[in-house]
């Protein structure tokens, strides 16, 4: 199979990665030569720009091996936001993440171990925020995701930046909150926070454990 990948950045500087995928459970990143029984190099031209110079590999990809390229996040600027808009599969766990590149998770973990440690140890405090909050809650913990933002005027003048994300259990009392600033209280642990640009400040999303039927709400404290 005939590939063209160019390792130019992406917008805000963002680096390009590409990484060979087989035959079997294998991984392997692409260092822009070719790999014997993999993939072979056929051609490759360079445009000199600056900081956007850059190569373009014209690839032939061995029956068997699979070839995925990407950048890391836009927003994060993390190989994990990049993988989830590479392959449009969800990336916050250590199963996700073998599951999108399509490897067992034993695969998965020595290769980001190898290259990226720091993404390593942020998915191992995930697993780890999790399984915590599992034992500390009589009903077990769970995922949820919650993303506010884009306020009005009139709702930025009440607070709306200062406001905390609150858990609520099932009838309605808290048991734990998230700071805007991302600190978490009580009983919820923030497994990834991002920030996004848009309207009146941008956005924010969250993604968090909390105890098992438990929701996330963004908005006044009560009494506030």
């Amino acid at each position: 199979m005939k590939v063209i990948y160019s390792d130019k950045l992406a917008p805000r500087r963002r680096g390009a990665w590409a990484i060979i995928i087989g035959p079997g459970d294998e991984l392997q990143l692409f260092s822009g030569t070719s790999v014997p029984g993999k993939i072979a190099v056929v051609g490759c031209d360079y445009e000199k720009n600056g900081v956007w110079s850059h190569h373009t590999y014209r690839l032939e990809v061995a029956p068997g091996v699979r070839f995925l390229s990407g950048h890391f996040g836009f927003e994060t600027g993390t190989f994990t936001e990049g993988l989830r808009a590479a392959t449009g599969n969800p990336t916050d766990r250590w199963h996700e993440v073998a599951n999108a590149l399509g490897v067992s998770l034993p695969v998965a973990q020595d290769f980001l171990r190898g290259w990226i440690p720091k993404a390593a140890q942020k998915l191992d405090q995930v697993e780890a925020d999790l399984a915590s909050l599992d034992e500390e809650s009589p009903t077990g913990a769970a995922m949820v995701s919650i993303t506010y933002g884009a306020p009005t005027r009139a709702a930025r003048e009440r607070g709306f930046w200062k406001w905390p994300v609150r858990i609520l259990d099932e009838d309605g009392q808290e048991v734990g909150r998230v700071s805007p600033e991302g600190v978490a209280s009580g009983q919820v642990r923030v497994l990834k926070r991002e920030s996004l640009s848009g309207h009146g400040g941008g956005y924010v999303s969250l993604t968090l454990a909390v105890p098992e039927g438990c929701w996330a709400e963004h908005g006044p404290a009560q009494g506030n």
